[in-house]
């Protein structure tokens, strides 16, 4: 039973070190991976994207808020503004209407 036991343990070692090798292999293809995939130029555009895309991420940020703040000050204003929007609007399209027609008048 003891050849056995020490037949066992060494077979476990064997697979041990097995194991330790393959996973030693597949460190090394990542790393050769990755030397081919992030080349100079690779790192360089990469490098631009991200700038690209930090900046972008900055400017949606405040547009957020901008955007936020505005729709907070119109919710404040209540329910009332909304028909003074709409007579505005109304009266905007009118005027712009009254200004064609008096264009039109000066030409003829």
């Amino acid at each position: 039973h003891k050849l056995n036991n020490s037949s066992c343990e060494e077979r476990c070692k064997l697979l041990i070190v097995k194991c330790q090798t393959v996973a030693l292999k597949l460190q090394l293809l990542e790393l050769q991976v990755m030397c081919e995939t992030y080349t100079a130029p690779n790192t360089a555009a990469l490098t631009a994207v991200k700038h690209d895309l930090e900046t972008a991420r900055r400017e949606a940020d405040t547009e957020q808020v901008d955007t936020t703040a505005a729709l907070n000050a119109y919710s404040s204003l209540g329910m009332g503004f909304d028909a003074i929007v709409d007579e505005f609007t109304r009266l905007q399209a009118e005027l712009e209407n009254k200004r064609w027609a008096l264009s039109e008048l000066q030409q003829s």
